[in-house]
C-alpha cells in the first residue's frame, strides 16, 4: 500500500477514535449533569454478601428523597469511633433498607431521631446504624460478629421486617438475595453457612477491567441500573407465574403457613437464638423490633394490594400472624420483642407513615417509612425502650423526683 493511502487510513481511524471518544466524553458529562449517574454506595462482600463502601454518596430518588453519605466506617451514619466514651450508653440497630433508610435524609431516620430523643430522660446515648438495604436476618448478625462487636454496644437491635425477612432466610423463597450467604442445614441449631455465592460475587466484581470501568463511568452505572430494574421486574412477573398470581413476598401472612414458611421461620428462630447469645456473651442486652409493613398499620392499603392480584381473594390471609409468631419466638427464648404496630395504627390519621400511596382514601402505601413513618418509630421505641427496661437507671445529676414515667404503648 503506497504511504500516502496508508496515512490517510490511520488519519481517518484516529479521527474515528477521536470522535467515539469525545461522544463518550459528552455522553458522560450529559448522565451525570443530568443526575442520572448512579454512584456505588454498596459493593459485594465475600462475607455478608455486600457491604456499604466508606466516603460513598448518593442522592436517592427512586423512593423518597434522600442524601445518602456512608461515613469512614462503612455505616449510613454521622460519623462514629469504634471507640466508645465513658459514660455512653450505646445502641446498635442492625437491619436492612427499613432502617439504612436511604429514602430520607440522615437526621430523619429513626436511629437518629432516637439519638435525638433519649438524652431527655438524662441518658448520654448512641443510636448507631449499622442496616443495610436488602439484608436478610442472616447478614444483620454477620455484620455483628464482623464488624459490630468492636463498638461495645450496650444494647443490640435487630430491626426484623417479617414482610420479607423471613423469606430471605431461605434460598428457595428470598428475593433479590443474589450473592447472599444462606443457612444451609435448618434441622441444625448450629449455623452452617454457605458463603459460595458471597465469595463468587465479590470476585466477579474485583475482576477488571469491569472494575475500572464501573468505577469510573457513569454511563456504564446508569445502564447497569436499568438493566438491574429491568431484571427485578422481570423476575417479579417470573415469580407471580410461578405462584399462581400472588406476590410471593404476601405468602408469609397465609393462613396456615405453607411448609417452606415453616422452613423459613424455623431457620430464623436460629439466627435469632444464636444473634442472642453472642450479643450476650460480650455483656450487651438483645432486643428485636418488629418493624410494621403499611398494608399491616392500614387495612386499606391491604385491600387495594387484593384488589390488585384477584388470585389472592380466594386465599385465607392472617396479617397479625408474622407479629404473633415473631413474639411467641421472643417469648420462647427470653428475648424482648419491641413491637409498635399499635402506636402506628394510633398515629393513623395525618400524613402517609409508609411511601406508595395511590389514592385519596389511603395515603399509606406499600413502601418504606416516610420522614413522618420514622418519627413515629422513633416515638414508639422509646416509649418500648422505656417499658422493657432496656435503657440504662438514670443518672445521678438527675432528680429522682423528677424521674419520668414510663408511657405505655396504646
Amino acid at each position: 500500500m503506497p504511504t500516502s493511502k496508508r496515512t490517510l487510513l490511520i488519519f481517518k481511524f484516529v479521527t474515528l477514535g477521536v470522535s467515539l471518544l469525545l461522544a463518550f466524553l459528552c455522553i458522560e458529562i450529559l448522565v451525570r449533569v443530568s443526575g442520572n449517574d448512579r454512584p456505588l454506595a454498596w459493593r459485594p462482600d465475600p462475607q455478608r454478601g455486600w457491604r456499604q463502601i466508606p466516603g460513598a454518596k448518593l442522592r436517592w430518588t427512586e423512593e423518597g428523597d434522600g442524601l445518602v453519605e456512608i461515613n469512614a466506617l462503612g455505616l449510613r451514619d454521622r460519623e462514629r469511633t469504634i471507640a466508645k466514651k465513658p459514660g455512653t450508653y450505646r445502641i446498635a440497630v442492625f437491619g436492612d433498607s427499613m432502617t439504612e433508610a436511604v429514602q430520607v435524609n440522615l437526621e430523619q431516620t429513626y436511629t437518629q431521631l432516637l439519638e435525638k430523643r433519649l438524652p431527655d430522660h438524662g441518658w448520654n446515648v448512641e443510636v448507631i446504624n449499622f442496616g443495610v438495604s436488602g439484608y436478610s436476618p442472616l447478614q444483620g448478625y454477620l455484620t455483628f460478629e464482623i464488624a459490630g462487636k468492636a463498638f461495645q454496644p450496650d444494647l443490640v437491635l435487630h430491626a426484623v421486617f417479617t414482610d420479607n425477612d423471613i423469606a430471605d432466610c431461605v434460598r428457595s423463597l428470598a428475593a433479590g438475595q443474589v450473592g447472599a450467604p444462606f443457612v444451609v442445614d435448618d434441622e441444625s441449631s448450629v449455623l452452617d453457612i454457605d458463603y459460595s455465592g458471597a465469595i463468587a460475587s465479590s470476585q466477579e466484581y474485583d475482576r477488571q477491567p469491569l472494575y475500572t470501568i464501573r468505577r469510573w463511568s457513569a454511563t456504564y452505572r446508569m445502564l447497569g441500573s436499568v438493566l438491574r430494574r429491568r431484571r427485578g421486574v422481570e423476575g417479579f412477573q417470573a415469580t407471580l407465574e410461578s405462584t399462581g398470581g400472588v406476590p410471593k413476598r404476601h405468602l408469609v401472612y397465609l393462613n396456615p403457613a405453607a411448609s417452606d414458611w415453616n422452613t423459613a421461620w424455623r431457620v430464623y428462630e436460629h439466627i435469632m437464638v444464636a444473634f442472642a447469645a453472642d450479643a450476650r456473651s460480650i455483656g450487651s442486652k438483645f432486643a428485636v423490633i418488629s418493624v410494621p409493613a403499611g398494608q399491616v398499620v392500614d387495612p386499606q392499603v391491604w385491600s387495594r394490594v387484593v384488589s390488585d392480584f384477584p388470585a389472592m381473594a380466594s386465599k385465607r390471609w392472617d396479617l397479625l400472624a408474622p407479629d404473633e409468631r415473631l413474639r411467641q419466638l421472643g417469648a420462647a427464648h427470653g428475648i424482648p420483642v419491641l413491637d409498635p404496630l399499635s402506636f402506628f395504627k394510633s398515629r393513623a390519621q395525618g400524613a402517609p407513615m409508609f411511601f406508595g400511596g395511590q389514592d385519596s382514601t389511603s395515603q399509606n402505601g406499600l413502601g418504606h417509612m416516610t420522614p413522618r413513618g420514622h418519627e413515629v418509630m422513633a416515638e414508639a421505641l422509646e416509649n418500648l425502650l422505656l417499658s422493657e427496661e432496656l435503657l440504662p437507671v438514670q443518672r445521678n445529676q438527675i432528680d429522682p423526683g423528677s424521674r419520668p414515667s414510663r408511657p405505655g404503648i396504646d
